[in-house]
């Protein structure tokens, strides 16, 4: 499949796999043009939404390393150290980083697959989270960072 990103045809296999739910396996390709990372066969819109339900959890210790394709640590970092005033979380999971780009003066706003994870972590964090499917998002006419974590979709 082309990338879902740039739209290049050629990829080949990443270094970070494949991921597994449900017996199924979705390997991660790397597009050979702009190097993101995707699953190659994507899962369809059922299996995301059992995903990304409401039983989806980030790791609770906030490990960071190779193992963790978020890396938290490593984006709050960033986030100190960079000038701006959006930071949008696409993929939020339970909306750790948006919780720490507000306490640095962020605008921050998260987009989430799943709508009552989305209202779930909105009330939790008390950040703004919108769903990948709100015409609000449309509105959204810029960001100064976008962070795509793990978002294999």
């Amino acid at each position: 499949m082309p990338c879902p990103l740039c739209d290049y045809s050629g990829s080949h296999p990443s270094w970070l796999g494949s991921t597994y739910y449900l017996g199924k396996e979705f390997p991660y390709a790397q597009c050979q043009s702009c190097n993101s990372l995707y699953c190659d066969p994507m899962p369809g819109l059922e299996t995301l939404m059992q995903m990304y339900g409401d039983d989806y959890e980030m790791d609770p210790t906030g490990n960071t390393g190779a193992e963790n394709p978020q890396e938290p640590q490593r984006v709050i970092q960033w986030l100190k150290k960079m000038k701006g005033e959006r930071f949008i979380d696409y993929g939020c999971g339970q909306g750790s980083l948006l919780t720490e780009a507000a306490n640095l003066h962020w605008q921050a706003l998260g987009v989430e697959l799943n709508e009552d994870v989305a209202k779930a972590v909105e009330k939790h964090t008390q950040v703004r989270v919108l769903t990948s499917q709100s015409p609000d998002l449309l509105k959204v006419e810029s960001a100064d960072i976008l962070h795509l974590g793990d978002v294999i979709e």
